[in-house]
């Protein structure tokens, strides 16, 4: 599935969305791919920020420490792989992926192998739309891992992003 994001906005309200269809028991992890500035981080700051408990939450790209925690439902652990060398994540990191109580929010899941990635998943690649009049556009092209998780990204609904005309896919 395709969504198209028009602006800043577009991005904050998929954000929200999502928050309202991921489950607090057992959430599967969300596993965001796209370059500088593609709104990863804007995504998972609205999708804390909207699940219960996220208004304690200050959330920021944990980019130098990789992780950061926040006192949510289901509780979130915000991994940034940026700055990690190809397939070297430590397995203390690797571990929140398969927790089941955590939602693993982790930003460039490209920098370790498919084989290490979580079971269950939606994985959410960003790319920019080369557009002359808009900068702040782009495609998240969404994807899962098993009957459940499209299931939540059926609830995403790509037409509720769709503004002045667009059509989302």
């Amino acid at each position: 599935m395709q969504i198209y994001l028009s602006d800043l906005q577009a991005t904050i309200d998929l954000g929200k969305r999502m928050a309202g269809v991921i489950p607090a028991k057992g959430p599967p992890a969300i596993l965001l791919q796209g370059e500088l500035g593609s709104g990863k981080t804007t995504l998972v700051r609205e999708l804390v920020k909207s699940l219960p408990g996220g208004e304690k939450a200050e959330v920021s790209s944990p980019s130098f420490n990789l992780l950061n925690i926040y006192p949510t439902t289901p509780e979130v652990a915000h991994i940034d792989l940026y700055r990690v060398p190809f397939g070297e994540v430590e397995d203390d990191i690797l571990d929140y992926f398969f927790e089941p109580a955590y939602l693993a929010l982790v930003e460039w899941i490209e920098h370790i192998p498919t084989s290490v990635w979580p079971k269950e998943y939606l994985y959410a690649n960003f790319e920019f739309v080369p557009l002359e009049n808009k900068h702040s556009a782009r495609w998240v092209t969404f994807s899962g891992s098993s009957a459940g998780t499209r299931q939540i990204l059926e609830k995403l609904d790509p037409k509720l992003f769709a503004r002045d005309g667009e059509k989302n896919l």
